[in-house]
């Protein structure tokens, strides 16, 4: 079916496209309350972050629909100690279930505010650590919007797969076209995976003592970690699957700037606005 003139899917009402019969078939067993989640509509964009429209969280998300691009954000939280906060992401979660990742990562929302780049992106942070973390919005155990340091976007695609595995952008592996001639996403759709990831991702940095509530329909656990342990965990030394962004984003900056954690100043100092970093295929 045709996208409309404003480049948005055809939306019912529950506000899923009728790209119906995969969006269904993949939802058929999903959790409740994260199908619900799926309704909700994200932000497409071009490769230089220009928004072009907007699609259902399932149509941006079903490698069957090609993973068009859009727009998200990733969080990293670090207290006072500068240990960084990771969650791991629920077994409900329909990507990427059970991998470890950074504070928070989801989607600013089309249709009001949270279009509004960098402001439009910390504000979706705010609300989704609430969501998903109970963290409060401001305060002196909370995050508020001031409290984001912007420092970067980076430009990544990887298609899920379960816990048990080692992910990179490009695919179930961190190959990229050209190693063997084969796209890694459509390798992946052909050995059954459905969902996937294609995003400009706004990358932000928190150093802040919190209170957390944690949702257990998105996290099922967080842990505080140095540095060490978040190589170790890199280097699947625990046993444990990370996700593709925070991999990239960690092996790329996370430990350049962890030296200058609580010293906003130094991190501003560090930020590369304008450029998107391109992982993996992209």
């Amino acid at each position: 079916m045709a996208a409309s003139a404003n480049g948005d899917d055809p939306a019912t009402a529950t506000g899923v496209s009728p790209a119906s019969a995969a969006a269904s078939a993949a939802l058929a067993n999903a959790d409740a309350e994260q199908a619900r989640l799926m309704s909700e509509r994200v932000l497409l964009v071009d490769d230089n972050d220009a928004i072009t429209g907007s699609a259902s969280k399932v149509d941006a998300h079903l490698l069957s629909g090609g993973l068009p691009l859009h727009r998200a954000f990733s969080v990293f939280l670090f207290d006072a100690d500068r240990r960084l906060c990771l969650q791991r992401r629920a077994a409900t979660k329909l990507t990427f279930p059970g991998f470890w990742t950074n504070t928070c990562c989801s989607h600013p929302l089309a249709g009001g505010a949270e279009a509004d780049g960098v402001e439009g992106a910390a504000a979706a942070a705010v609300r989704k650590l609430g969501h998903e973390l109970g963290i409060a919005a401001g305060g002196d155990r909370g995050i508020a919007v001031d409290d984001l340091v912007y420092m970067t976007r980076v430009h990544y695609r990887a298609a899920s797969g379960g816990a048990g595995g080692r992910q990179g952008v490009g695919g179930a592996t961190k190959a990229a076209v050209g190693d063997s001639g084969v796209d890694p996403i459509a390798a992946a759709a052909a050995a059954g995976a459905v969902w996937g990831e294609h995003e400009i991702d706004y990358v932000f940095v928190a150093t802040k003592d919190v209170d957390l509530v944690l949702e257990p329909n998105e996290v099922s656990e967080v842990a505080w970690v140095g540095p060490d342990r978040l190589r170790a965990m890199l280097n699947g030394d625990d046993g444990v699957a990370v996700t593709p962004w925070c991999r990239a984003i960690a092996e790329r900056f996370v430990f350049e700037w962890w030296p200058k954690v609580g010293d906003r100043a130094a991190l501003v100092a560090d930020r590369n606005a304008d450029t998107i970093h391109r992982f993996g295929d992209c």
